[in-house]
């Protein structure tokens, strides 16, 4: 007795196009997410980045920028907070590209190409995880701006939407960065130029300029400590290339900067020209005098 065994292909599962984008995406965004796990640091000096310029701004300059027709003592913190929310979720973006532009630079975008996957997945999983990562940004931002002053005026509700849409402004930035980053040759380049095409410096600009308002007295003093380092248009240099990572060259930036303009609220004191009464004025004028005399009494002296 024979059995006749027939073998057949089993046939491939196919999947429609955005489906496997989305799951393709989905797990290189897991696959980053627990990149940032094993490198702690990243995530930590993300983490104290925001929270050092809500201290400085709050604490060093709060009490130099007066709000007009307001008198409250945290007045300034209630604008202080939206515009620390979107610089630090426009600098985000710059993590994109490095991210991007090491990946490349490692070889791991040809390992992708090889595999039976989405293209867009890997922009679309660098993008989403970049973006997840400042919900947790966001909230410590927000824990330390309510330890700080700030308060939500408008309602829960609002307070959602606006979350809601610092999101989308990181998700939306992110993209930006991660096109930058497949322009870029290799990491350093994207750690240098990235954040200058990203227009982080104009944010930068704004920040000091537009929000940190120093008296004529303490920029002249902070003109003349930071020397070479002041351009001719008013622009303070900082160069930071003590350690390897982005984050924390940025951290150290900020911390010489706040001690420097800490040091330029230092001011000299400034002599008084001390003013003689009448008495006084007789005074110097006979011991004046009395010192002339003694010195015109002095002349050569004769042997004979």
């Amino acid at each position: 007795m024979s059995t006749a065994l027939s073998m057949t292909h089993p046939q491939a599962r196919r999947r429609p196009l955005w489906g496997w984008t989305v799951q393709d995406g989905l797990v290189v965004a897991r696959r980053n997410l627990i990149q940032t796990i094993r490198v702690p640091e990243l995530l930590f000096f993300s983490l104290v980045q925001p929270v050092i310029f809500v201290l400085l701004f709050a604490y060093v300059f709060g009490g130099a920028i007066p709000i007009p027709g307001d008198t409250a003592s945290d007045a300034y913190r209630q604008y202080l907070m939206p515009g620390i929310f979107g610089q630090t979720v426009a600098f985000a973006a710059a993590s994109s590209t490095v991210g991007l532009a090491e990946d490349m630079h490692k070889g791991l975008i040809d390992r992708f190409r090889a595999l039976p996957m989405s293209p867009p997945a890997v922009l679309m999983g660098r993008t989403l995880a970049d973006a997840t990562r400042q919900i947790l940004v966001l909230f410590v931002l927000s824990v330390t701006g309510y330890l700080v002053g700030w308060r939500i005026d408008n309602g829960l509700l609002n307070a959602i939407y606006a979350y809601a849409l610092l999101l989308l402004f990181a998700y939306t930035v992110a993209w930006i960065g991660a096109w930058i980053g497949l322009y870029m040759p290799n990491p350093e380049t994207a750690n240098t130029q990235g954040p200058a095409l990203m227009g982080q410096g104009a944010a930068r600009d704004l920040m000091m300029g537009g929000i940190l308002r120093l008296p004529v007295e303490v920029f002249a003093r902070l003109k003349q400590l930071a020397g070479s380092r002041m351009t001719a248009k008013g622009e303070l240099v900082l160069t930071a290339q003590r350690f390897r990572t982005q984050e924390a060259n940025r951290q150290d930036a900020r911390e010489r900067l706040a001690a420097l303009i800490e040091q330029a609220f230092d001011l000299p004191e400034t002599r008084v020209k001390s003013r003689l009464n009448r008495v006084g004025k007789t005074e110097r004028l006979a011991g004046k005098k009395r010192r002339g005399a003694v010195k015109a009494g002095r002349g050569k002296v004769r042997l004979d």
